[in-house]
């Protein structure tokens, strides 16, 4: 199987960079370090932008491209924990330990910068930033809310790549990405390929991409275990999230006229 990160779409130089620092991270005998023992060690990089553009793919490939597993946490339920400090401490140890890549997402639940009025979310930015500084593996952070992050967080940041909207070009690759990782012997491989220009024109993101792959292989499945996934279940769950996305539109418009058009205070 060819290796996932030679088929991930990436702009820039921003591609190399990356495999090119954890190859370095994972050679530590070579790097000077901080001068204090266990500081300053870690590589940490943070993914910014809109949803479904490739943050937790790029982490998911990097990952599999240096064998190495991906551990994943939301940081928005670990915030809402009443003992989240000791759960924090938990995840890097454990994290540490397998040496896994660590993946943290919704980081500007934690990263938000700090206010006189605000100790709860004060107390979470300095426990993180502690805990970034003395952490010795690979972690990337993911938000799409950059402006709200705490200027501390700057200096522990090694790279920050900023994920732009899919061209044209990228959206094919993606949808061949995920078709190729289909079972040859359960999906009708090449004929999902000659759709794939076409299906690259709807407005779709990386995420839901992938989601209606892995629907749409469930799907087949389920009408048959010898049913062949094929261009029909694709655009049945096409047309699926289409209606999904046309329902809350409607529902944002319809809201938005409310508010034009509010109800007066002695009705």
């Amino acid at each position: 199987m060819e290796d996932p990160w030679n088929q991930l779409e990436l702009s820039g130089d921003n591609k190399e960079l990356l495999i090119n620092l954890v190859n370095a991270h994972r050679l530590p005998d070579k790097r000077s370090g901080d001068l204090i023992r266990k500081k300053g060690n870690g590589l940490i990089f943070l993914f910014h932008g809109q949803p479904g553009l490739g943050k937790t793919l790029t982490a998911e490939a990097l990952s599999e491209s240096i064998k190495r597993p991906l551990y994943r946490v939301n940081l928005g339920l670990i915030a809402a924990k009443q003992d989240w400090e000791p759960a924090l401490e938990q995840i890097f140890r454990d994290a540490n330990s397998w040496q896994a890549v660590l993946l943290l997402d919704e980081a500007e639940v934690i990263m938000e910068a700090r206010t006189k009025d605000r100790m709860q979310q004060n107390s979470w930015c300095s426990v993180f930033l502690r805990k970034l500084e003395y952490y010795e593996g690979i972690l990337i952070l993911t938000t799409n809310l950059i402006h709200t992050i705490d200027k501390a967080f700057r200096s522990r940041i090694n790279i920050a790549i900023h994920y732009d909207e899919f061209t044209l070009e990228q959206k094919t690759s993606l949808w061949q990405l995920f078709i190729g990782r289909l079972h040859p012997e359960r999906s009708d491989v090449s004929g999902l390929k000659r759709k794939v220009e076409m299906w690259a024109r709807q407005g779709l993101n990386g995420r839901q991409i992938r989601n209606i792959v892995l629907t749409a292989e469930a799907l087949a499945l389920g009408q048959s275990e010898y049913c062949k996934m094929d261009a029909r279940h694709i655009e049945q769950i096409i047309r699926n999230t289409e209606d999904f996305n046309r329902a809350i539109e409607n529902e944002k418009r319809g809201k938005s006229a409310l508010k034009v058009g509010s109800i007066p205070q002695n009705w």
